[in-house]
């Protein structure tokens, strides 16, 4: 098997590190949190089985984390994490979960919030901002 050239994995896989993937209109998008496991799997030739075995976990939980159904906690994050080489962090920075629990408390403390949000979902949707320009904007203003 020949295998893609790259930054290899810490453990020595020598594999290379997707940074996008292809969504089913052909385009490609940020790998999500499933995604990023999924294809790390995948690149290390390994089962959804083995990775649950090598984890702790069974292979029904790994199938559901890969299809979004599911999100492990920080103990099997970090267990999942090691078996496919990857930085706790790399895993933890996709899961979206505490990020939306954040946005929704500011939200109920400050109204005025919503309709920011709004309007940048509207704009995302409508092309016209992306992540990269709006964290450009923010980091010139620290």
């Amino acid at each position: 098997m020949v295998r893609p050239s790259g930054p290899a994995f810490p453990h020595g896989f020598g594999l290379a590190r997707p940074a996008a993937v292809a969504d089913g209109s052909g385009e490609m998008k940020q790998p999500s949190f499933g995604d990023k496991v999924r294809v790390h799997r995948e690149m290390a030739g390994i089962t959804l089985r083995e990775l649950g075995r090598q984890a702790g976990v069974s292979p029904s939980f790994v199938c559901d984390v890969e299809a979004g159904r599911r999100h492990p906690g920080p103990a099997n994050l970090r267990k999942i994490a090691k078996v496919l080489g990857l930085a706790y962090t790399e895993l933890e920075d996709l899961d979206h979960r505490r990020t939306l629990s954040a946005v929704k408390q500011l939200m109920e403390r400050k109204p005025a919030w919503v309709a920011v949000f709004r309007e940048i979902e509207e704009a995302a949707s409508e092309g016209r901002v992306k992540p990269e320009d709006l964290q450009k904007k923010l980091r010139r203003r620290k």
